[in-house]
């Protein structure tokens, strides 16, 4: 998916100097993956069922903003004060796997006997810049929020007996 975006604010008020601030936005942002599943019936009526899935998102976004400002009241000639500049990257992974067994029963009551495992591996990274240029003097806004790294390991385990009450 690309995308490009241009916004435009416009201020201007009586005895003062109108300001203008344009702001142009180019982002590609893709995402790619891939799930398998299996599932399996053993003659016993014993179900194994797994699923396996890779997912990765990308964005790249460059943006630019500008402060205008009037050279004098009502020229209508705009003079630039200030150049902002970002430059991002985000990439997040996903890596999904889980497997579980089903097991029919009858104790009186029709039953369901489920296990099973599941596993998710997930990783985000953010790299941001921005700089400022205000009459020549370049200067790093980048903070300390703009740039992380984010892991996430989650690993289950369950044990389920579902009971079909109403069912004969």
């Amino acid at each position: 998916m690309e995308e490009d975006k241009v916004k435009s604010k416009f201020t201007s008020e009586p005895g003062k100097k109108s300001k203008s601030n344009p702001e142009t936005e180019d982002k590609t942002q893709q995402t790619v993956g891939l799930s398998l599943s299996h599932q399996h019936e053993f003659a016993s009526s014993l179900l194994w069922e797994s699923r396996l899935g890779y997912f990765s998102t990308t964005e790249e976004k460059d943006k630019i903003k500008q402060e205008l400002e009037e050279t004098a009241i009502g020229s209508g000639v705009f003079a630039l004060k200030k150049n902002e500049f970002e430059d991002e990257d985000k990439e997040d992974r996903t890596l999904n796997a889980d497997t579980r067994i089903t097991l029919p029963l009858t104790f009186g009551l029709l039953q369901e006997l489920k296990t099973g495992i599941a596993v998710r591996l997930r990783d985000r990274y953010r790299d941001k810049i921005k700089i400022e240029d205000k009459a020549g003097v370049m200067t790093d806004k980048t903070a300390p929020k703009d740039n992380y790294d984010l892991d996430e390991d989650y690993f289950a385990a369950f044990l389920q007996d579902e009971l079909f009450v109403t069912d004969p």
